[in-house]
């Protein structure tokens, strides 16, 4: 997922991947999560985020332009991704997730 920046935490919903399954297998590798369609995005902050958990209860994860800015956001795996997000926990621990620019 991807959302604009709202004054320094996620806001509208720019664009969402397919669903991905990953299981334990993978390890600690790198596992690319490509969207359905090319998105065009304006330059600015945008907020990177991924669901994950089981089925009854997921995390959302944001990681936004300031390092180590993470918002956790407790919601139910179904709803799927919010418009806009939803107001989460500030976290700054670590955690690995980038875009990758084409044209």
């Amino acid at each position: 997922m991807i959302y604009r920046d709202a004054a320094g935490a996620p806001g509208a919903l720019a664009a969402v991947g397919p669903e991905q399954v990953v299981t334990p297998a993978a390890g600690g590798e790198w596992i690319a999560l490509p969207l359905a369609t090319p998105v065009s995005l304006a330059p600015g902050t945008y907020w990177l985020g991924i669901l994950t958990g089981d089925t009854s209860k997921a995390t959302v994860h944001y990681v936004g332009g300031t390092p180590g800015a993470k918002v956790y956001i407790w919601d139910a795996y179904a709803n799927g991704a919010g418009n806009p997000a939803s107001v989460g926990t500030f976290d700054t621990g670590p955690m690995s997730i980038y875009a990758e620019y084409t044209r």
